[in-house]
């Protein structure tokens, strides 16, 4: 019995201090610096209008399945890896590579709902998009941060900032968090 109460004062500490570092992550996530200037957003949150739509080869969605369940990985897993290892290739071919630590994507979690079906919760947490040598490092480190992030308590802190953001935060406070 020892044994029970002392992992669970372990469990406890354990737990606070994550939800203390989601809380922490998630409430100065707009006092932050933005992400150093790349091709991709010369100027943090400046839309130049110079963007131009550009198409890519389909591929199916049973193939993507294939690969994740291949490489024993979540699809979302999968897709970050890919999405973080082409913004590295394109910022290594422009000569950026210097800027890569700093990116960072906006990765959609669905939380549970609460008793309406067909109502969906989601949250937005920002999630450092690893810079690596390989794919599979690549794949490795969203993978490990990917599954913390889903068992950590800051998708739902995250969701309740921004709804008291939404409700009586001043406007300015308003669209740093809508970005």
């Amino acid at each position: 019995e020892a044994v029970s109460f002392f992992t669970r004062v372990y469990q406890f500490f354990s737990f606070l201090g994550i939800f203390m570092m989601a809380f922490f992550k998630a409430a100065t996530l707009t006092a932050i610096p933005g992400d150093k200037p790349t091709s991709f957003a010369p100027k943090p949150y400046e839309f130049t209008g110079r963007r131009k739509l550009t198409k890519a080869n389909l591929t199916e969605l049973s193939t993507i399945k294939k690969a994740s369940k291949l490489l024993n990985v979540t699809i979302n897993d999968l897709m970050t890896a890919v999405l973080a290892q082409s913004i590295q290739g394109y910022l290594s071919e422009k000569g950026q590579a210097k800027n890569l630590s700093q990116l960072r994507a906006l990765v959609p979690v669905s939380l549970p709902r609460d008793g309406d079906p067909c109502v969906n919760k989601w949250s937005f947490v920002s999630v450092k998009l690893p810079m690596c040598e390989s794919f599979s490092k690549c794949l490795s480190s969203v993978t490990k941060s990917l599954t913390f992030l889903k068992k950590s308590p800051e998708p739902y802190i995250t969701l309740a900032l921004q709804k008291f953001v939404g409700t009586i935060a001043p406007r300015v406070i308003q669209q740093q968090t809508a970005f």
